[in-house]
C-alpha cells in the first residue's frame, strides 16, 4: 500500500485565527500540502483550505477495491480551495490524472483514463468529453456533471458513448481473467439520479468482428456434481425435514436499470467448460435482449437470440 508521513503544524494569530499547515508523503514522495484557517462565525469567510496534489499515487486506493477485480495505477494532481463553513463547505478547483490505468481482472484489459483538467466549480464536478480508451484508438467519452451540494447524496447526470471500441484482445485468459478473444461494441448510456435513486440505461452492441470466450470454470464440477446427484427428487410434503426452504429476499435497492443488447451478425459467442478448453460450447449467433430490474429489485429479460451455427463439445469423465 505504501508508507505514508504526515506533517501538521497549527499556529495562532493575534486575532485569534487559528492557522493550520498540513504535508503527507507517501514512499518518500510529497503527494499533499493543504494550509487553511478557521475565523469565527462571524466572519465574511469562517472557513478556508486549500489542498494541491501533487502525483498523488492511486495504487494506495487497490486495497480498498474489491479482491481480484480492479487494480488502479498512476497518479492523481489537481487544487482545490474549500470555503464557507464546516456545515456547508464549497469546493472550487479541479483534478487531473496522469499515466492513470484501471485493469479490470475479468477482461483482462487496462483501461487509460484522460488527462484533461476535471473542474469542480460551486461543488459541481464537470466532465467534458472525458475519455477512457482501451485497446483501440476509439474511446468511451464521459459528459455530464455530478452535483455535490449535498456531500452525502451527489446527484448524478452523466452520458457515456463509445463507437467501435475494442475492449478485449487476448489469445488466452491470463493473470485471472474470465474472458478472452476480441470484443468490439457501441455504447450509449445514461446514469441519472441520486443515491437514494438512480437511473441507469443503456444500449450496448456487439460487434461483427467480436469472437470472445468466457471460461467457466466451475462448470465442469458443476455438470460431473449433477450427474452424481438424483435426477428427480420425490419430496413428503407432511415430512417438513425434507422442505426446501425458501431463500433469504434481499432488501429492496433504490437501483432501476433498463438496458438492450444487441448482437449484430457475425459475433461469436464461446463458452470454455473445462480450463484446458478441450469441452466447449460456440454459437454464431445474432439477435437482441432486452434487461430490466426496476428499484424493488424485480428483473426480467426478453428478446430474441438467433443461433445460425456452432458446436458443443463435451468429453463425459468416465471417457477422458
Amino acid at each position: 500500500m505504501g508508507t505514508f508521513d504526515c506533517g501538521i503544524d497549527i499556529t495562532t494569530d493575534r486575532k485569534g485565527r487559528i492557522e493550520t499547515t498540513a504535508t503527507m508523503d507517501i514512499d518518500r514522495q510529497r503527494a499533499m500540502t493543504a494550509y487553511g484557517h478557521i475565523s469565527d462565525s462571524s466572519a465574511v469567510v469562517p472557513f478556508y483550505a486549500d489542498f494541491e496534489l501533487t502525483r498523488f499515487p492511486l495504487k494506495v486506493i487497490n486495497p480498498f477495491l474489491p479482491a481480484n477485480t480492479a487494480k488502479l495505477s498512476g497518479v492523481l494532481n489537481g487544487q482545490m480551495d474549500v470555503t464557507g463553513s464546516f456545515e456547508a463547505p464549497q469546493f472550487n478547483g479541479y483534478l487531473r490524472f496522469d499515466s492513470t490505468e484501471l485493469y479490470v481482472n475479468m477482461i483482462g484489459s487496462k483501461f487509460k483514463f484522460d488527462n484533461i483538467n476535471i473542474t469542480i466549480d460551486s461543488n459541481i464536478v464537470y466532465l467534458d468529453n472525458f475519455d477512457i480508451r482501451c485497446i483501440n484508438d476509439n474511446p468511451m467519452t464521459i459528459s455530464g456533471q455530478v452535483n455535490m451540494k449535498n456531500i452525502f447524496n451527489p446527484v448524478i447526470n452523466l452520458d457515456m458513448t463509445a463507437n467501435n471500441m475494442q475492449i478485449v484482445n487476448s489469445v488466452r485468459a491470463a493473470k485471472g481473467a474470465e474472458v478472452y478473444g476480441k470484443a468490439f461494441i457501441d455504447l450509449k448510456s445514461k446514469i441519472l439520479g441520486d443515491l437514494n435513486k438512480l437511473k441507469v440505461s443503456a444500449d450496448l452492441a456487439l460487434l461483427p468482428q467480436t469472437n470472445v470466450t468466457y471460461v467457466m470454470t466451475d462448470a465442469q464440477s458443476t455438470i460431473e456434481a449433477k450427474q452424481k446427484s438424483d435426477m428427480v427428487r420425490f419430496v413428503n410434503l407432511n415430512d417438513t425435514s425434507q422442505r426446501v426452504s425458501e431463500p433469504d429476499v434481499e432488501p429492496s435497492t433504490a437501483l432501476e436499470i433498463n438496458a438492450a443488447l444487441s448482437i449484430k451478425d457475425g459475433c461469436t459467442i464461446n463458452a470454455d467448460l473445462s480450463t484446458d478448453g478441450k469441452n466447449k460450447a460456440s454459437l454464431k449467433c445474432n439477435g437482441n435482449l432486452a434487461y430490466s430490474m426496476s428499484a424493488q429489485g424485480d428483473d426480467r429479460m426478453t428478446g430474441r437470440l438467433n443461433i445460425t451455427g456452432g458446436f458443443a463439445r463435451y468429453t463425459p469423465p468416465l471417457m477422458s
